[in-house]
């Protein structure tokens, strides 16, 4: 048996290589694995116990929600005292730390180094005040030698002087001197004292006048603005203007074309009616067509007119289109008469268009119109024949007693005198 243990003990373990792995002993691996699963076994049974106790613990409690507040309850207090640990941890590692901060470094001879650098420090601080007070002594002593030196200088003055009236007068010159000295400082002083207000002034002015800029171009960026806004009002009235004035012309225009549609039918029909009717020469009043001209109006008929308004008179003469090469003269004298000139075959004839005021029209203008027809009817010559065809607005009465060859006997109401018929 002891021989069979010794060979355990000797017997080496070989690995997948062949190699002798543990030399001499047990195995390791087996003893490992063994140990591994009875640690197992028991945290198993360890968690089953718990399971147990926690069905148990729950089993007591009919309330559930009162089960539930214990837990956190336990839960809380098992935090606090994890907090509590940790607290106490931090103070342990914080202490030992500090510890570790004052605790004295030995070198490798075992010297304190500690210890020599607050030596060193308190040697180099005793020097210090050393260097300190001696520079102290040494300028004490230098300045009692300058106030011995000057009152050893100010005796030699004295002894030099035998006037006392002169060391009086050199003593108050000096003394004036060093009141001009002083009065030149201060003036110095002052007057830098001055530039640099002025300068501070100047500064001021200049930032006052560069914020006055930036308002003023502010101001004017908001002029600019504002005379934007009134150029784009004033575009906006000119479109308007511009649009208002293109619907009158428009209108106008339309008004216009209406109107000269309106010139061609009533010419049509004035030219139908002289073909139906077989006239030649027509004298026309009250046409109301602005303009003085010359158109045809169709089926071979021309008219000469003059007009000054569209609303009122107007009066004009037509002609087939035959004759009209044998005009020799128009003179439109006004919108109420004119007259042309013709030469039919070597015959001259005057054809004179007159329209006569109304009644109610005023006495000025009855009274130039017969002037204007007395002119006309006077410049032309003996010689020549004349046709009247005018509307005289006037009432010549019933019958043509001394009146045959130029009037018809058909009238209305009573005749008036001659002296009254204007």
């Amino acid at each position: 048996m002891g021989e069979r243990g010794k060979e355990g003990k000797e017997r080496t373990v070989q690995d997948r290589t062949g190699q002798d792995r543990t030399g001499q002993g047990q195995d390791r691996t087996g003893k490992e694995r063994k140990g591994k699963e009875r640690k197992g076994k028991e945290r198993k049974g360890k968690e089953r116990k718990g399971k147990e106790r926690k069905g148990k613990e729950r089993k007591q409690h009919v309330n559930i929600g009162q089960y539930r507040k214990e837990k956190e309850r336990e839960g809380k207090g098992r935090k606090g005292k994890e907090r509590k640990g940790k607290e106490r941890k931090g103070k342990e590692r914080k202490g030992k730390e500090t510890a570790y901060q004052y605790r004295t470094i030995q070198d490798r001879t075992g010297q304190d180094r500690t210890g020599k650098e607050r030596k060193g420090k308190e040697r180099k601080g005793k020097e210090r005040k050393g260097k300190e007070r001696k520079g102290k002594e040494r300028k004490g002593k230098e300045r009692k030698g300058k106030e011995r030196k000057g009152k050893e200088r100010k005796g030699k003055e004295r002894k030099q002087h035998v006037n006392i009236g002169q060391y009086r007068k050199g003593k108050e010159r000096r003394k004036e001197r060093k009141g001009k000295e002083r009065k030149g400082k201060e003036r110095k002083g002052k007057e830098r004292k001055g530039k640099e207000r002025k300068g501070k002034e100047r500064k001021g002015k200049e930032r006052k006048g560069k914020e006055r800029k930036g308002k003023e171009r502010k101001g004017k960026e908001r002029e600019g603005k504002g005379r934007k806004g009134e150029r784009k009002g004033k575009e906006r009235k000119g479109k308007e203007r511009k649009g208002k004035e293109r619907k009158r012309k428009e209108r106008k225009g339309k008004e216009r074309k209406g109107k000269e549609r309106e010139k061609k039918r009533k010419g049509r029909e004035l030219a139908d009616m002289m073909g139906r009717r077989k006239v030649d020469i027509l004298c026309v009043q009250e046409t109301r067509w602005k303009g003085s001209k010359a158109r045809s109006i169709g089926a071979g008929f021309k008219l000469f007119y003059y007009g000054v308004d569209s609303k009122r008179n107007g009066v004009g003469v037509v002609l087939k289109e035959e004759f009209v090469r044998n005009v020799l003269e128009v003179k439109r004298v006004s919108d109420r008469v004119m007259s042309l000139k013709l030469e039919i075959e070597g015959v001259m004839l005057n054809v004179v268009s007159g329209y006569a005021p109304q009644v109610g029209c005023e006495l000025e203008e009855k009274e130039r119109f017969w002037s204007e027809l007395d002119e006309v009817m006077e410049s032309i010559p003996m010689g020549e024949r004349v046709v009247i065809g005018a509307d005289f607005n006037g009432h010549v009465g019933e019958g043509n007693t001394g009146d045959e060859e130029v009037m018809g006997k058909f009238g209305v109401k009573e005749r008036k005198p001659f002296k009254d018929r204007r």
